[in-house]
């Protein structure tokens, strides 16, 4: 079973289970060879690399009905609701779904390869994750770097990446229930069914963005989403990239 725990300095969870990720583990996103965690998408030490290594980066934008500020409210209610069912050994895991490693993995799965660790950095409106492998060390790495910014993405490369002309934007719709695993839906979270008593937002109609546009005391904000993903283990990093894609 996966085992969570605190640690200093890091606002979130470092996660340490076989098999097991923590939130955001299974998000697609940008593949980046030879890089080091922390550093940019595309490097010259990427560039050197053979292609089979290089997906290109992925950010994903996303447009709510909140502003910037409201949204941390709620970003700081959703960490202490989870911290509610922590127990006293510290676990506080959730598990969503409980499914084999693929079997060209287990293959040449060698001790610790399965031990995940992630680690989450609020500095709000920037926040950022971290997720490594114990065994792979720097050559496994998936990142996800959030900007909050007020406006509905009008932005280019709010991340400042050197190779921005690169990145394929990824435009997400809260909406759009094509978006989501019909396993995973449920009618009580969909922005286009629910209401609240306490604001009166809601529901959000078929063409709740533009109304977004057109009436001035709507509140809005877009999360720009930045993905990127490191593999470098001669060949597997093809049919790795697939995978998570």
């Amino acid at each position: 079973m996966a085992k969570a725990h605190r640690q200093p300095g890091w606002a979130g969870l470092a996660w340490a289970g076989p098999g097991r990720a923590g939130p955001g583990y299974w998000e697609s996103g940008c593949w980046e060879a030879g890089g080091r965690p922390g550093g940019r998408p595309g490097s010259q030490q990427a560039a050197a690399e053979p292609r089979s290594d290089v997906v290109l980066p992925k950010e994903y934008r996303v447009i709510l009905p909140v502003s910037v500020d409201d949204y941390q409210v709620g970003q700081l209610y959703s960490v202490a609701e989870a911290s509610k069912s922590e127990t006293g050994g510290g676990e506080g895991v959730e598990v969503l779904v409980n499914s084999k490693v693929p079997t060209f993995v287990r293959m040449l799965d060698p001790k610790g390869a399965q031990n995940i660790h992630e680690k989450a950095w609020n500095s709000y409106p920037y926040c950022r994750t971290v997720i490594t492998n114990e065994y792979m060390k720097e050559d496994f790495l998936i990142k996800i770097e959030t900007w909050h910014k007020p406006d509905l993405g009008t932005q280019e490369n709010v991340h400042k990446l050197e190779t921005w002309k690169h990145v394929e934007p990824i435009y997400i719709d809260i909406t759009d229930r094509s978006q989501v695993l019909s396993k995973d839906y449920k009618a009580e979270e969909d922005p286009g069914k629910f209401k609240s008593v306490k604001t009166g937002r809601g529901p959000l109609g078929p063409n709740w963005k533009q109304e977004l546009v057109n009436q001035k005391d709507c509140q809005y904000m877009r999360a720009y989403k930045l993905v990127t993903v490191k593999f470098k283990w001669w060949g597997l990093a093809e049919r790795s990239g697939k995978l998570y894609a």
